[in-house]
């Protein structure tokens, strides 16, 4: 650039992507597109994006140490369309893996955006464990408790680990050290138990034990862990076991994209032409037509306190020889 521009934003956590992002959009970056957006996401400020490519390998391997083999690990995968569900504890095995080569090639991949990430010196959210487990989780764990969890969309059910059973933290710690091995351990942990679901037993009390098992599995792991949280999805009783400030909670349901803007100028009252900055051609302006766009209130306050231009539209122009209307002031 021919100069060096600064912006500052004011908040401190600024999170970027959610899980549905990583199949609907970025389900097959390469690296070259992956770096563009981490590149991206520096110049926009952001500092915590959700990190979760290449956990394929985490549960690969972690299946693996304990007892399973290959293709028992493969199963339990879900394919690249259905993962981030799978994470988000919806379902499991569904179109599953069945390949290790391409375990590993995910693995590489996520290495590199992490490792880019933290050059930039953002902070990676990564995934954390809820206690979903292998419908299989009894051959490899003898007298492990564990429920049916109720079908989400049809899928078929997954299993909990019962959060007051000792395997619970064996198996959540074997798949967060598994991390920490491959990809290292960055402080935030995600995960929203019974997301868009119904647990498999009622009452605030199992929640709450959910709360407690996986707050205290997180901090056993990592004394510095945060566990962040999906706010659409939330559970009271789950969020109120966790201690305040080992939560980070995101709204992200229909948050505003920052842009900045370079240049604007009112047509009309309603009507206001915006340059935004990096959206330089008429591909990437045609695909924010018919966006929703929040102006800030005080760039549209005169600072003289002054008329706008904007407040002549719909007045009628009249030949002050004649007196005839000679037509009504449509844009200014």
């Amino acid at each position: 650039p021919a100069g060096k521009t600064v912006r500052i934003i004011e908040q401190d956590k600024r999170a970027y992507m959610n899980y549905c992002t990583f199949s609907y959009s970025a389900r097959w970056w390469d690296w070259e597109r992956w770096e563009r957006e981490i590149d991206y996401m520096a110049m926009r400020g952001i500092n915590m994006p959700l990190s979760i490519v290449g956990y394929e390998a985490v549960l690969f391997y972690t299946l693996r140490d304990l007892g399973y083999t290959d293709d028992g690990a493969l199963n339990f995968i879900s394919g690249p369309a259905y993962l981030p569900w799978q994470l988000m504890g919806n379902l499991d095995s569904y179109f599953s893996l069945t390949d290790k080569a391409y375990v590993d090639k995910r693995l590489e991949l996520g290495k590199k955006i992490i490792d880019r990430e933290l050059e930039l010196g953002m902070t990676p959210i990564q995934q954390g464990c809820s206690g979903q487990v292998p419908s299989t989780i009894l051959r490899v764990l003898p007298r492990t408790n564990a429920y049916n969890v109720p079908s989400w969309c049809g899928f078929p059910v997954t299993y909990q680990i019962d959060p007051l059973d000792k395997n619970f933290r064996k198996f959540g710690m074997a798949l967060l050290e598994k991390q920490r091995q491959l990809f290292g351990a960055h402080h935030y942990y995600a995960c929203d138990p019974f997301h868009e679901n119904k647990p498999p037993i009622k009452g605030d009390k199992y929640l709450q034990n959910v709360g407690k098992a996986i707050s205290e599995m997180y901090t056993a792991f990592d004394s510095q862990a945060v566990w962040v949280m999906q706010a659409w999805s939330l559970r009271e009783p789950i969020v109120k076991a966790v201690d305040k400030d080992k939560l980070l909670i995101l709204d992200i349901d229909g948050i505003l994209v920052p842009f900045f803007i370079e240049e604007y100028r009112f047509r009309s009252n309603e009507i206001c032409l915006l340059k935004l900055c990096d959206i330089d051609t008429e591909e990437r302006a045609r695909e924010l037509t018919g966006c929703d766009v929040f102006f800030p209130r005080a760039l549209a306050q005169e600072e003289d306190g002054g008329a706008s231009w904007a407040e002549i539209i719909g007045f009628k122009v009249i030949n002050e020889a004649s007196g005839k209307v000679a037509g009504t002031i449509q844009h200014v």
